[in-house]
């Protein structure tokens, strides 16, 4: 036969056998004594003995009708796109190119590790037999039985990873059982790929984590004339052994590996038994999960209530994909909190409840020069009514989202902050704003766009999301001051501002004024006698200095000196 394989990583080996006048005939009496005690039932010589060698070497093997193979050739490769096989179960099947398939020169015969087809089952009227043995990827045999819902015998033990050593040796002995049942003539010579032969791993037992992971000392001796036994070459190099490591031991990855081994080959029954003696530590969370857990006490004791989401997302909302999803819709990572909390309010409102303010502390997955990140984000949703007695029958608007933030910022004793003009397509045209921190970039908040609900009604949605990493950066220890020991006097400002300019930078020049120790905002005003382009706000100024009364010459400069530098800004004292 002709044998290609068209990838060493998919199929590291493929053995070949041809058995001729093959005889289909029940297996003797023994053989299928030792099936049906391990839960396989019988069905014909040629196929007991190809499940007997898998029980007896824990390899699965597989016979072809040789007659069946289009041009008597084997392929292994990927199936494409569109191929369907008709299995062994008599279920039509449709390939996809990530499945690893046994072809012959037209079409799909097997899925490889998986299970047979049809078309090449042997039967009767076999008389010449294609005896596969053969090493498969773990991971392509397991994404192939995922795809189809398939799962065999053979399945779950090539998943869990085959020797290509042991490919030869399992052909060998089906060949060696059916010559001594005399159940065919065996073709001289086998056709043997072996693409990628598996390299000799060293690894490095130290002697003195013996008795410090069993908890006895097991003799040098014995350790050495043990491992030996078990194909194991042990080198001494004083303190430690590199042990070289036959290919078919793939369970012995690492030294813990070598340490069970020495343990069950020494014996788990001469292994005394002691309580474990612990040393008491005290955990410690990471700095971006104690601060998220700060967030999410404040935002509790504002009145609002955690939600938690789903993660997972379609491909088209997501930047980031998985490899592997689980279920369709799923395919991806979120990279915001908007479509889980939007679908939490959906929820609410479906069961008539009035109204709510809900937050989600969690991560978010972007890509960044290519590069999956990803980050702590914070996601706020108002929405319906609020649930506050006396309050009336108005519903959540902006004035009470930038509350909440402002509520947050204030806990968190973040005071260098404002809001700028934002662009983002998820939020309102005239409802919407960025929210700046310490000058960086913090987030967005606003009135979500209408387009973007399917809420019943006509229902409004304030949403708000903020990065914690920036927040987490501005966030200031608490400080406790004395009680001041002088008094201090107090001045009421009216100032036209000119309506583009932000507020924050009206109070920044105020509070740039040393012996201002806070400034509050109580009117604002426009109408009647205020220009158009300006507008009326009125400021409560309270001045003290630390060490002394404050005079009120001192006072009156101090105003002079704040009207001075407000009028740098276009502000004005309003006469």
């Amino acid at each position: 036969p002709s044998v290609e394989v068209e990838s060493g990583e998919d199929c590291p080996r493929y053995v070949a056998r041809v058995i001729r006048d093959a005889s289909w005939r029940p297996s003797p009496l023994a053989v299928e004594a030792r099936l049906l005690k391990c839960g396989m039932r019988p069905i014909s010589l040629i196929v007991d003995l190809t499940n007997y060698v898998m029980l007896e070497l824990g390899h699965p093997l597989h016979a072809f009708d040789y007659e069946r193979l289009w041009e008597q050739r084997i392929v292994v490769r990927r199936a494409r796109e569109g191929e369907g096989i008709r299995t062994l179960d008599g279920l039509e099947r449709l390939l996809s190119p990530e499945i690893l398939v046994i072809a012959d020169g037209k079409r799909p015969v097997a899925v490889a590790g998986v299970m047979g087809g049809e078309e090449t089952e042997v039967s009767s009227a076999t008389r010449t037999v294609l005896l596969e043995a053969a090493s498969f990827s773990p991971a392509r045999v397991r994404r192939g039985s995922r795809i189809l819902g398939l799962r065999t015998e053979a399945s779950l033990r090539f998943e869990r990873g085959l020797s290509p050593e042991g490919v030869d040796l399992a052909s060998r002995r089906f060949c060696s059982l059916l010559a001594s049942f005399s159940g065919g003539k065996i073709a001289k010579g086998s056709v043997d790929v072996y693409l990628k032969k598996p390299a000799r791993r060293t690894l490095v037992l130290r002697k003195s984590r013996i008795p410090g992971f069993l908890g006895v000392d097991v003799p040098e001796k014995e350790v050495v004339a043990k491992l030996s036994r078990q194909g194991l070459r042990l080198s001494d190099r004083g303190s430690s052994w590199d042990v070289e490591i036959p290919p078919f031991r793939l369970d012995l990855q690492r030294e813990e590996d070598l340490l069970e081994e020495v343990a069950r080959l020494h014996g788990y029954d001469r292994i005394p038994e002691h309580a474990p003696c612990v040393f008491p530590r005290v955990g410690k969370k990471h700095p971006e999960e104690e601060f998220a857990d700060r967030v999410r006490d404040i935002l509790v004791g504002l009145g609002l209530s955690e939600a938690y989401t789903f993660p997972l997302v379609s491909k088209e909302e997501a930047e980031v994909l998985l490899r592997n999803p689980m279920a369709q819709g799923q395919e991806g990572l979120r990279k915001s909190l908007l479509p889980g909390l939007l679908s939490a309010v959906e929820t609410n409102l479906s069961a008539q409840v009035p109204g709510g303010a809900l937050f989600e502390v969690g991560k978010v997955f972007f890509l960044e020069n290519g590069e999956p990140r990803e980050e702590y984000r914070l996601g706020i949703a108002l929405f319906g009514r609020p649930p506050i007695p006396l309050s009336g029958k108005g519903f959540y608007g902006p004035a009470e989202l930038k509350g909440v933030i402002e509520g947050l910022l204030s806990a968190l004793r973040i005071g260098d902050f404002h809001l700028g003009p934002a662009d983002d397509p998820r939020f309102h045209p005239f409802r919407r704003a960025n929210l700046y921190v310490a000058g960086k970039f913090a987030g967005v908040l606003g009135e979500v766009n209408p387009e973007h609900l399917d809420l019943p009604g006509e229902r409004r949605v304030l949403f708000a999301e903020l990065k914690l990493s920036v927040l987490r950066e501005a966030a200031q220890a608490a400080v406790y001051k004395p009680l001041p020991r002088f008094p201090a006097s107090k001045r009421d400002l009216s100032l036209l501002v000119p309506l583009d300019l932000p507020e924050a930078e009206v109070r920044k020049k105020i509070l740039a004024e040393p012996l201002v120790e806070s400034v509050f905002l109580y009117d604002r005003y426009s109408g009647p006698g205020i220009p158009p382009d300006q507008i009326s706000l009125t400021y409560e100024l309270t001045f003290r200095h630390p060490e002394r009364t404050l005079s009120a010459e001192e006072v009156e400069e101090a105003v002079q000196r704040i009207l001075k530098a407000l009028g740098e800004l276009g502000v004005r004292l309003r006469l």
